[in-house]
């Protein structure tokens, strides 16, 4: 496989070992829900990275920081969790129906949100930063390609 083959975009989602045969099954095979759970741990997590390093957010963050600062009230893992739900919400007319790796999705990345940035050490340098953000883009891109 040349550089150009590795790099060409995929024409269909690809499948791996651990997907599940029925994406809306509520009985999914039990190492199927193992990486989902730690693949949305892990994009939590990096998440955390970006948001403590202070040097920008994914889009998704940005709404949830916003909301969380306007508010007041909430932190920006609690925003996560109702903009998550809010979204699932605009699905109804739609007719579209959240599977539980959506719903976990919700879950799972608000709550490490939530629990994560407050314990994370504020960088004390530029480098500190950048290796924050770094490692927290790293996380997150893991974390996708194990729950997608």
């Amino acid at each position: 496989m040349g550089l150009a083959e590795f790099f060409r975009p995929a024409k269909k989602v690809p499948t791996v070992w651990w997907s599940s045969s029925d994406p809306m099954s509520l009985r999914p095979r039990p190492y199927t829900i193992a990486i989902l759970v730690l693949g949305e741990f892990l994009f939590g997590l990096g998440d955390s990275l970006l948001i403590a390093a202070g040097i920008g957010n994914t889009p998704w963050t940005v709404l949830a920081q916003g909301i969380s600062n306007s508010v007041g009230a909430w932190s920006i893992g609690e925003a996560t969790f109702f903009v998550s739900v809010a979204v699932m919400f605009l699905w109804i007319p739609i007719k579209e129906i959240p599977g539980i790796g959506t719903i976990l999705n919700a879950i799972i990345i608000a709550l490490t949100i939530h629990v994560m940035v407050p314990i994370l050490p504020e960088p004390q340098t530029t480098a500190s930063s950048f290796l924050m953000a770094s490692s927290g883009i790293i996380l997150v891109g893991i974390g996708s390609a194990m729950y997608l």
